[in-house]
């Protein structure tokens, strides 16, 4: 699951890597627009929706590369769509934001020191239990997005000079509406 898809760039890259499925969310209708036509430029078959219309389920992989403050308030939610023994990757964020950011999801996650490169910082982490309730139903069990057997610090890609690095190394090429991305 990549929370805050954007243009979709995660998603495609983890079916372009070897994910069997990917699904993305955005809040805003037009990061989805771009999100399906750039997955179709790139001929992968990954899911985007608007919150509301997110299928029911957890996840083995939970992605946000969003800004603090929608994390800071995401915690639980992220918390609750990520599978008993999966992961979290949280990126976006400044270096000075990792320790309280650290500090709330390590309510529900055990969080790994922080990568921090250039100021800008990654947190991953295990989920190890979930405290609250759930406001959606959790029991299909749908596994959507499968941890990536590719070497990298986290043990998955999810953030983007890690990611960068790995498509650098297999040369993929990937297409959006504004050109080619390298």
């Amino acid at each position: 699951l990549d929370y805050g898809c954007g243009s979709g760039i995660l998603a495609i890259a983890a079916l372009k890597l070897g994910a069997g499925s990917a699904i993305g969310v955005d809040i805003d209708e037009q990061a989805i627009r771009a999100s399906k036509d750039n997955a179709a430029q790139n001929n992968v078959d990954a899911q985007f929706y608007l919150p509301d219309g997110l299928p029911q389920g957890q996840f083995d992989v939970v992605v946000a590369n969003i800004l603090a403050n929608p994390l800071r308030m995401l915690g639980e939610m992220l918390a609750a769509r990520t599978k008993q023994g999966g992961r979290i990757v949280l990126s976006g964020l400044l270096d000075e934001q990792v320790e309280e950011l650290s500090g709330i999801y390590s309510q529900w996650f055990d969080i790994e020191p922080a990568e921090i490169e250039e100021g800008w910082a990654r947190l991953s982490g295990v989920i190890f239990r979930y405290k609250g309730r759930p406001k959606f139903n959790l029991s299909d069990g749908l596994f959507v997005l499968k941890t990536l057997n590719i070497p990298a610090k986290s043990g998955i890609i999810a953030y983007y000079f890690d990611l960068s690095e790995h498509i650098r190394r297999a040369r993929l090429t990937f297409h959006c509406a504004h050109g080619k991305i390298p």
